[in-house]
């Protein structure tokens, strides 16, 4: 066997002698070169066992990993709705006029009342079932998307899954910031998610 200077003589570099064999090792060495023994390595107290390493992953598969944080959240937006909102509007004008020019007779202003509480209740009451059934999430790691008021359904989109999103957005909904999302995935499950 040759003869190697002690790796000490050799710039300055500091060592540390295994355990079983006290031959010369380089610090960042995790077993000995020439016996094969396991070294101590540093912050080695803080090494987890296998069982502690599983109750660890379980705990991140139940409730999301640590690093996951909240980006944005939302419901239905009302100014979705503008178009049942303006088609409300006109109608309820249009009956407002068409009362005043054939019928002035103060028994029909209670059938005129009550189409205009049903032109301004079926989009007011539609507003609040897609407000209470519809939510939606992202996360840095997802996209959730909630939907159902009685029988709640989730879907749940991995961000590295998505493909493409696309907004769909008319001239009046550029103006008020809203639009249908698009999103396709690789998913299995929901391949395509508006």
């Amino acid at each position: 066997m040759p003869y190697r200077e002690p790796i000490e003589d050799r710039a300055g570099i500091e060592t540390m002698n295994c355990p079983k064999c006290n031959a010369q090792i380089v610090p960042p060495a995790r077993f000995c070169h020439l016996c094969g023994e396991g070294l101590p390595q540093e912050g080695a107290e803080e090494q987890l066992s296998p069982a502690a390493k599983m109750r660890q992953a379980a705990a991140r598969a139940a409730g999301g990993s640590p690093q996951e944080e909240e980006l944005w959240s939302g419901t239905y937006s009302s100014k979705a709705m503008i178009g049942a909102w303006i088609t409300a509007g006109v109608l309820s004008c249009a009956a407002i006029v068409g009362w005043i020019i054939w019928m002035p007779e103060a028994l029909w202003w209670l059938a005129l009342l009550g189409l205009i509480v049903l032109l301004w209740g079926v989009p007011l009451l539609q507003l609040l079932y897609r407000q209470l059934s519809i939510h939606y999430r992202l996360t840095s790691q997802r996209f959730v998307h909630q939907t159902g008021l009685l029988r709640r359904i989730t879907d749940r989109i991995e961000v590295i899954d998505i493909d493409d999103i696309t907004v769909e957005q008319g001239f009046v909904e550029r103006m008020l910031g809203v639009g249908t999302i698009r999103i396709k995935s690789s998913d299995r499950t929901h391949p395509d998610l508006r």
